[in-house]
């Protein structure tokens, strides 16, 4: 492996930048609030991303203008992690949850559901995707809506957040509570997994050895139950390396190389084949780069 990981690198390069450039870009036709915008021009990838709670599913008005949309234009949801009022510790709501006051769950509360789905659902006849960032709670919901609209292509992101394990008993329920919801998520063709911000999951796996072997396991399990064309590794890299590792819940984080390096490290043991698709090829046929 560590002979070959400059080509493979330097394969990826496109993808690397979809996934890692800095944030705040207005893309040039109506934006969507919260939501994130990429273009491809001129072969080389350009995203920049806008981050809010304010408004989480597509206006009909904001997607007027995209009779026919670009292909290259993807606008994945914002923020919706809700597991209760957010108290700043113990459950999974994300800060932004606080601009709603005590939060709304978009997912699992039928009072707002039914206009979140009217969003969603015209996402497939504008050829756009979703990027779904929720809390685990929140899986079989999600599941749920994603089957009344299996045309939408949904990608979960950072591994669909098992929250703050470390390897002790209280891990027990947490995991027990996301493979309920991942393994329904699996059973739905276009959903896919993007195995980022890791450090969410595990903070401060990266400096310890027990810590990352727990990381790597999940990360295998979702490969194997989504199998590795329908999961992509990312960066998620954006302010810092421990933000964008662990949304500031260590007060480090692996540098980029150092990440690849572990990525590669993990998967070592997969084929060709199946490191194409997790490094690249799963994000290009998703993104449609």
């Amino acid at each position: 492996m560590p002979g070959d990981a400059p080509s493979r690198r330097s394969s990826l390069v496109p993808t690397l930048l979809l996934l890692t450039l800095p944030l705040n870009w207005t893309h040039s036709k109506p934006s969507v609030r919260g939501c994130v915008a990429s273009a491809v021009k001129d072969g080389a990838t350009n995203q920049r991303s806008r981050h809010s709670a304010s408004f989480p599913c597509p206006r009909p008005s904001s997607l007027a203008g995209y009779e026919t949309p670009p292909a290259s234009l993807v606008i994945p949801s914002d923020i919706i992690d809700y597991d209760g009022p957010f108290d700043g510790t113990t459950n999974a709501t994300h800060p932004n949850m606080k601009r709603h006051g005590d939060g709304i769950d978009y997912l699992r509360d039928p009072t707002h559901l039914a206009a979140f789905e009217q969003g969603f659902a015209m996402l497939a006849t504008r050829g756009l995707s979703f990027d779904l960032q929720c809390a685990p709670g929140q899986l079989p919901a999600a599941a749920e809506l994603c089957a009344r609209h299996p045309g939408t292509r949904v990608v979960i992101d950072h591994l669909g957040k098992p929250r703050h394990l470390d390897g002790s008993a209280e891990d027990a329920p947490k995991l027990a509570e996301w493979r309920a919801g991942m393994a329904k998520m699996a059973a739905l063709p276009q959903v896919c997994v993007k195995l980022s911000m890791l450090g969410y999951s595990v903070p401060g796996w990266h400096a310890d050895t027990n810590k990352e072997a727990l990381l790597k396991g999940l990360v295998l399990e979702v490969i194997d139950l989504f199998g590795a064309s329908r999961c992509m590794f990312a960066s998620n890299y954006h302010v810092n390396a421990q933000v964008s590792d662990s949304d500031g819940k260590c007060s480090t984080g692996p540098e980029m190389t150092e990440l690849y390096d572990r990525f590669e490290a993990w998967v070592g043991h997969m084929t060709d084949v199946e490191n194409a698709s997790l490094f690249a090829g799963t994000a290009e046929d998703f993104y449609r780069i």
